[in-house]
């Protein structure tokens, strides 16, 4: 008998029917059939079941030879040179366990689907799109330009309603217009982050906790994600001081401060606006230094 049988018969109390000698036959009691056995669409992983509760309870980690087997399948996908950048073979069992729960065939999560950024796993806008409208559910863009992106989501099941946008202007506040990216595509990552927030607030369950693609690349390693709303008067000071423009002499200088201290540009200007009259001191000190 197999480890994996082995472990199969004591979870379920299961008992060698094949007798060493003759014996009389016996009626056996009657016994409630085992819970069918969880389906999978994706990696086909084995489900435990908890005999102290009366139904079953899922577990998405593999087990005993299952465990094994795909173990060496990430090991001999790591070697490949097709994925180098997975994160090596770590990366891409992570990986393939966030499938496994997301219902994600592995290979379309390897080929574009999921990323392993910063030891976590992080999901393309493609693939939260695709997700999201296999369940049913409906987003639409109401408006979409280098400026500015504004979607609506609705759910299939209950109707709830949501929408989401996100400018130009809080992707420089936020400093993401320094990944040379946000330049070359501004309408896709505009559309990205707008999609990413929509589907967090209204389709949580079917992204789970996955980021968008480029949403962990623009996140220091000691910073954690806060919110992308921005005060009116921060707004006032990154229009009064043209914060917009990222070759002014005050832009530089705001980074310079970011830099320096350790702090993004969003803190930075933030910080700004809370007083201004100081940080305006500090700028005119700044430029006659320069001089």
């Amino acid at each position: 008998m197999s480890k994996l049988a082995e472990a199969a018969g004591e979870q379920f109390d299961f008992v060698d029917a094949s007798p060493k000698e003759p014996v009389k036959a016996q009626v056996p009691a009657p016994q409630a059939a085992p819970p069918p056995p969880m389906e999978s669409s994706a990696i086909n992983l084995p489900s435990a079941v908890d005999t102290s509760v009366s139904a079953p309870v899922p577990t998405y980690l593999p087990m005993g030879e299952e465990a094994q087997m795909l173990s060496q399948w990430a090991t001999m996908v790591a070697a490949s040179p097709y994925y180098q950048k997975a994160g090596g073979k770590a990366g891409i069992l992570s990986m393939w366990l966030a499938a496994k729960e997301l219902g994600i065939p592995p290979m379309s999560a390897l080929n574009g689907g999921l990323y392993y950024v910063q030891g976590q796993v992080t999901m393309s806008a493609r693939m939260m799109n695709t997700l999201i409208r296999q369940r049913g559910h409906s987003i639409n863009k109401i408006q979409g330009t280098a400026e500015v992106c504004h979607l609506r989501g609705k759910r299939r099941d209950n109707g709830d309603v949501a929408e989401s946008v996100f400018t130009m202007k809080q992707a420089v506040a936020a400093g993401l217009t320094k990944n040379p990216v946000w330049k070359s595509y501004p309408e896709r990552m505009l559309f990205n982050r707008a999609l990413s927030n929509l589907a967090k607030d209204l389709f949580a369950d079917c992204i789970g906790t996955a980021y968008v693609e480029g949403e962990l690349d623009d996140i220091p390693m000691n910073a954690s994600a806060s919110s992308n709303e921005i005060s009116s008067e921060v707004q006032a000071f990154i229009d009064k001081h043209n914060l917009l423009d990222e070759d002014s002499e005050m832009s530089k200088f705001i980074d310079r401060i970011a830099s320096t201290l350790s702090k993004d540009r969003r803190q930075v200007i933030e910080d700004a606006a809370s007083d201004e009259k100081k940080f305006l001191d500090s700028f005119e000190n700044y430029k006659k230094k320069k001089k």
